[in-house]
């Protein structure tokens, strides 16, 4: 049962998503809808039942497991570095047509954060130096929420899925001028390897929460704040005995 769930958690979540992004950009194509409901929704689902197998396999614990994070890392680096090497400005290769193609873009923007805000000309700098703290906050709470809570698969899962996609977004940004996007969804967006990782990283938090039933008891998991992080990276020079 506990497979089936995380299917449905994965893919019900995908089809949330894709119900608002239809009313948001008032699609009139209903053709499109089953693919873009559909398919996704598959391949998520499909990934949130074999993640599940994951709590079986790999034994959770605060260290962070630097081989996977390098690996997916790499993984994101390589498509795009060989993308770059090719003439994709002209690339459009149909997958599931009329719907998904790999036909790559160049996001200047920095991030689908600043598109849907409007803010398309964020200096690369400044951009980069947000994320970096976003991850560190984000990375900090893991560590103050393993403190208040049981490890678990998912919750590791979840930071390391999202410092992958926060490192991406880095190099990118750093290197690239900005994301070089490939696989299209129409009418919607382009993303790329490292925005799915994202994708991922909230579907695990969301399994992790109700795992632990953190909309009934959160308050435990309550007093996150600076005097934590000062104590926890103080911790980090302290020699253990």
């Amino acid at each position: 049962m506990r497979y089936l769930r995380n299917f449905g958690i994965f893919a019900a979540a995908w089809i949330v998503a894709m119900l608002i992004f239809t009313i948001a950009y008032g699609v009139k194509d209903k053709s499109l809808y089953m693919l873009y409901f559909s398919v996704p929704a598959l391949f998520l689902g499909v990934i949130g039942a074999a993640a599940t197998a994951g709590e079986h396999v790999f034994r959770p614990n605060r260290k962070l497991n630097w081989l996977w994070i390098v690996g997916m890392l790499a993984a994101d680096q390589a498509i795009k570095i060989y993308l770059f090497g090719l003439e994709w400005q002209t690339l459009r290769i149909p997958l599931i047509d009329p719907v998904f193609y790999i036909s790559p873009s160049h996001n200047t923007a920095g991030s689908y954060l600043w598109v849907l805000l409007g803010l398309d000309n964020v200096p690369k700098w400044p951009h980069v130096i947000f994320v970096a703290i976003l991850a560190f906050i984000l990375f900090e709470y893991w560590r103050f929420y393993t403190e208040k809570r049981p490890l678990s698969f998912w919750g590791k899962g979840f930071v390391h899925l999202f410092l992958v996609g926060a490192f991406a977004n880095a190099i990118d940004n750093i290197f690239h001028g900005g994301s070089l996007d490939y696989i299209t969804i129409r009418p919607f967006y382009t993303f790329d390897l490292k925005d799915l990782f994202i994708t991922m990283a909230e579907l695990f938090a969301l399994v992790e929460v109700i795992n632990q039933k953190l909309y009934k008891n959160s308050h435990d998991i309550q007093g996150f704040d600076f005097k934590f992080i000062r104590n926890d990276v103080k911790s980090w020079f302290v020699k253990t005995k």
